[in-house]
């Protein structure tokens, strides 16, 4: 008889326990200041995004091509978001961030870098190698990206 009382005091106190958890389950939020990230020039350089979230713990995964120039880390609530020199001529460098709390909400920013400036401005076809009598020195104006000049030295 004792016990069957003891059951029963058991199941009232965990089904109150239960009753009284529930209104505390917190919907889990998580916004990011910016979704979308252009660094306008192919230097190395910083940007941070502001995160607002209740989630306790919050995991940054950076696309796999990215990683070797893209780099992400949080510090509160800021992601300090960062990316290497671009020596790659002609296209910009695209990869994502994705940052995603612990309870499964996640947001993603694209980030973009501007592709290098940095042209050849000028180049020597040696002679010897060649079949020439004198190397030829070249000058390229990329300021008009159009015009080639050759000087031929004679030999």
């Amino acid at each position: 008889m004792k016990n069957k009382y003891l059951l029963q005091l058991f199941i009232s106190v965990l089904a109150f326990g239960i009753l009284a958890c529930s209104d505390d389950i917190q919907e889990i939020t998580l916004n990011v200041g910016e979704n979308e990230i252009f660094f306008d020039s192919s230097d190395a350089q910083n940007k941070e995004v502001t995160i607002e979230t209740n989630s306790s713990s919050i995991t940054i995964d950076i696309q796999e091509d990215g990683r070797k120039w893209c780099s992400a880390r949080r510090y509160d609530n800021i992601i300090y978001i960062s990316v290497t020199k671009n020596t790659i001529v002609g296209d910009n460098r695209k990869t994502s961030i994705t940052i995603t709390a612990r309870e499964g909400e996640t947001r993603t920013i694209l980030v973009t870098q501007a592709a290098s400036d940095k042209y050849i401005s000028s180049f020597i076809i040696p002679a010897d190698i060649n079949n020439l009598k004198a190397d030829i020195n070249g000058v390229i104006n990329n300021k008009e990206k159009k015009q080639l000049q050759f000087q031929h030295q004679p030999g």
